[in-house]
């Protein structure tokens, strides 16, 4: 029998501009995702925090265009700046769906950048959803201007549309 070795986290710029990446599932054992480790993977089109990660580093998913859903648990209590930052590719509906029910402290006031296609949905229950097929928790549109919900920027984001090359961590 081998040696058996759990991620404990994703390095800086571990998979960075990684545009044959389609799909990614982070094991439980991660609790970091460091500066820009996804940053510029064009064709993500979604990501599932594991529930053990605690901190997600600055441009973690920063230019990742394609990115149109993303789900945050509450166990993440730190977010780096521009951690969820689209880059140029606007206008087309993101959603990220966090678990909190409005901004942690911890999290930088420019986490994520949207506009007002996009949404971010605060008190999202990731469990019942899975169970029952819906979405469920509060929408904070853009247009509805809610700064303390929305991180400081009249802005929302989103993530998902698995399919293609499947990565593992």
């Amino acid at each position: 029998a081998g040696n058996t070795f759990s991620v404990a986290k994703i390095g800086e710029n571990a998979f960075t501009n990684c545009h044959s990446l389609t799909s990614i599932t982070i094991p439980e054992s991660v609790t970091r995702i460091d500066n820009e480790a996804f940053k510029g993977c064009t064709n993500l089109p979604s990501i599932t925090i594991p529930n053990s990660v605690k901190e997600i580093g600055d441009e973690a998913f920063s230019d990742c265009e394609g990115l149109m859903l993303a789900i945050i648990p509450k166990s993440v209590d730190k977010i780096g700046e521009s951690a969820f930052d689209y880059g140029t590719n606007s206008f087309i509906g993101r959603t990220v769906y966090c678990e909190a029910t409005e901004k942690p402290k911890g999290w930088n006031n420019n986490w994520w950048s949207g506009d007002y296609t996009d949404k971010i949905v605060w008190g999202y229950n990731a469990t019942e959803n899975q169970e029952n097929g819906n979405n469920n928790g509060t929408q904070n549109n853009e247009n509805q201007g809610n700064e303390a919900n929305n991180g400081g920027n009249n802005n929302n984001q989103n993530s998902e549309n698995q399919s293609g090359n499947n990565g593992s961590v």
